[in-house]
């Protein structure tokens, strides 16, 4: 699913390219008139640079026992944007897996996209992954596991590297006894766009 967001994405940014070129290339031909090289080239430099740029990195797996307020970085992915405005547009998307869980506390895994490798904080590009334990049923639980999406946006201003990262911890209502995470087949995908968003 987060593959067909993606490639919606892109294709729409392609497509809507025509509405904005005015504002992306510096010289626009009329007919009739010559067209120089170096302006050719230029305006050709110019859409290169606009075009969305993706990076992506994959991880099998990992295991995730550090208690909150600890943090595991999961995986990170360096970004260099090609223009000092737009935006960096995150996914990231996997299996989160809960287990050694006990009964009566709430337990569970947050997750968090985030430009440091110590935020593990509530607010954009966090998750939190719960289980329940007061239920009669989960005396004999073991693991569950289910999908996560996450997606997240970062406005920038330079052409620095950023470094993107996906945080993670444990928590529990019980503080001398937490559950081990697990994420798995986890994708991180960064995507330049060369405008801001909301």
């Amino acid at each position: 699913m987060i593959r067909n967001l993606i490639a919606g994405l892109i294709v729409s940014l392609i497509l809507s390219y025509n509405a904005f070129a005015g504002e992306i290339v510096p010289h626009i031909f009329q007919s009739g008139t010559p067209a120089r090289a170096s302006e050719v080239n230029a305006n050709f430099d110019a859409l290169e640079k606009a075009m969305p740029r993706i990076k992506t990195t994959y991880l099998h797996d990992l295991y995730i026992n550090s208690p909150y307020p600890n943090i595991t970085t999961v995986t990170n992915i360096q970004f260099t944007p090609p223009r000092p405005h737009g935006a960096i547009l995150v996914f990231a998307s996997g299996t989160v897996c809960i287990s050694n869980h006990i009964q009566g506390p709430r337990q569970g895994v947050g997750l968090k996209v985030s430009d440091s490798s110590g935020d593990i904080s509530d607010g954009p590009g966090a998750a939190l992954f719960e289980i329940a334990g007061s239920h009669p049923s989960m005396e004999s639980w073991d693991r569950a596991c289910a999908p996560f999406n996450i997606m997240r946006v970062f406005n920038i201003n330079s052409t620095s590297p950023i470094t993107i990262y996906l945080n993670g911890t444990v928590i529990s209502s019980d503080k001398s006894n937490y559950p081990t995470g697990r994420v798995a087949h986890v994708n991180l995908t960064a995507i330049y766009l060369p405008f801001v968003l909301p």
